[in-house]
């Protein structure tokens, strides 16, 4: 469980307080506010937002221990997914779009993904270097919301490729970060910082195999969501559904997919209680080289404005 320490600067206008984060499976130490663990926070520190209930999550395979991402159910009932990916700038495969289409301004980086409370659609948000609100272009328009796809009890969010751990970030042992504001804000937002790391869960997902050859395989994670009471009832759809979810992940269409899924996916069930749901990451190592991508199976467009999330 991560840990958190503060000191209080005297400065009258100015106050500052460091935030500590650490993992006793991690390695060496880190001073990046721009991990995915620590992304989550800024919304507090940066957009004067409650952090909401967080989730780490981390993949495991052959003794390696990388980060997966943040989860952030927010007090508006919207599930944010902070991408723990290296570069935060993945090529996009939009429905059955063989090209990327969602084309973020040079200096443009990947926040997260924001699923909305009644689950029907998501969008993406980018950030500039100043961690100001950008956006993407999609042929040429501005384009970063799409639908999900329901089956069953079933709600396919998005699934992510990636050519193998090192495109995921590491985790280090020892994360410090110093936090700076108004005085009269500082304390309030120390607290709350506090509050939502004691309260945070971590989650690990172990993949098969030990040392897979990354130039013959790839990482493939669907974010899938449940409404069955329990989770393991909707299973026996998820083989079907996962390939739907983990198709698009083969560039090289004599890539065959697994004929019985359900034995090589690995699952692990987070519970998100204002959606009423449970989460689904289903992951597994598939055959193909690829590039480390964000996928949707939707083509259709959706026209409606970026909210802020």
């Amino acid at each position: 469980m991560p840990e958190r320490t503060e000191a209080d600067s005297s400065d009258q206008e100015a106050g500052s307080f460091e935030m500590t984060l650490q993992f006793s499976a991690g390695t060496g130490q880190s001073a990046n506010r721009e991990l995915s663990l620590l992304r989550p926070f800024w919304r507090r520190i940066g957009q004067n937002r409650e952090v909401g209930r967080l989730s780490f999550v981390f993949l495991e395979s052959g003794g390696h221990l990388h980060t997966l991402g943040a989860l952030c159910e927010t007090h508006g009932g919207q599930l944010l997914f902070f991408p723990g990916l290296s570069g935060r700038r993945p090529r996009w495969q939009i429905g059955s779009a063989t090209e990327a289409e969602l084309n973020p301004a040079p200096g443009v980086t990947l926040d997260h993904l924001s699923l909305e409370p009644d689950m029907s659609r998501w969008h993406v948000r980018f950030l500039s270097k100043q961690r100001v609100k950008a956006s993407a272009t999609r042929n040429g328009s501005v384009q970063s919301r799409f639908p999900t796809m329901r089956k069953g009890d079933l709600v396919y969010w998005c699934a992510l490729q990636v050519p193998g751990f090192d495109h995921f970030e590491e985790i280090p042992k020892h994360v410090k970060v110093t936090v700076a504001g108004p005085t009269r804000e500082i304390s309030h937002i120390s607290r709350s910082t506090a509050t939502a790391l004691h309260t945070t869960s971590c989650h690990g997902v172990s993949l098969p195999g030990t040392s897979p050859d990354w130039n013959s395989c790839h990482i493939a994670v669907a974010l899938v969501l449940t409404l069955a009471e329990k989770p393991e009832a909707s299973m026996p759809q998820l083989s079907e559904f996962a390939s739907t979810a983990f198709a698009p992940c083969h560039r090289n269409p004599r890539a065959k997919i697994p004929a019985r899924l359900e034995t090589t996916v690995v699952r692990r069930f987070i519970r998100v209680p204002s959606m009423d749901a449970w989460l689904v990451i289903a992951a597994s190592i598939l055959p193909g080289p690829v590039e480390a991508s964000i996928l949707s199976t939707y083509p259709q467009r959706v026209e409606e404005r970026d909210k802020t999330a």
